[in-house]
């Protein structure tokens, strides 16, 4: 059917709920180890450590956050701030699927996968090795589409 073949659907078949779940617990993981208990990052009043201490990155949270980030993509501003703009030349639909303070945490937690050095045999590519699995999982979804 063409309904089908919209952008959206393709996204989803390729981000199915096994990548959401992974890129999820990654992050967390990332997060928790890294940021929890120091405030290296700082915004205004916030500490990254503070925002995030007030609930881990749910599985619809990092959806919506690729999904702002596809948009950010497609409509670059000059500052990533202006998207929560309330200006009228600034309005957008972002405000309304994640707050900013909830994107900067999980834009500082993102992470495509764990890192668990012990499991990378390539020690020339240990930034690769990282996200080898990552990447197999995302070929796989591409040929079968």
């Amino acid at each position: 059917m063409e309904t089908d073949k919209t952008p959206f659907n393709y996204f989803s078949k390729i981000m199915d709920e096994e990548m959401i779940s992974n890129l999820t617990i990654s992050s967390n993981e990332y997060f928790s180890k890294n940021y929890y208990f120091d405030e290296r990052v700082t915004y205004g009043r916030d500490s990254i450590s503070d925002l995030y201490s007030k609930s881990k990155i749910l599985e619809q949270e990092i959806k919506s956050f690729l999904d702002v980030s596809l948009i950010m993509g497609l409509n670059k501003l000059h500052e990533k701030e202006l998207n929560w703009s309330k200006k009228p030349l600034y309005k957008n639909v972002i405000p309304q699927i994640i707050s900013r303070n909830r994107f900067r945490v999980i834009n500082a937690a993102f992470k495509l996968e764990n890192e668990d050095i012990s499991q990378i045999t390539d020690r020339n590519n240990l930034s690769v090795s990282k996200i080898k699995l990552f990447m197999d999982n995302l070929q796989s979804k591409f040929l079968n589409l």
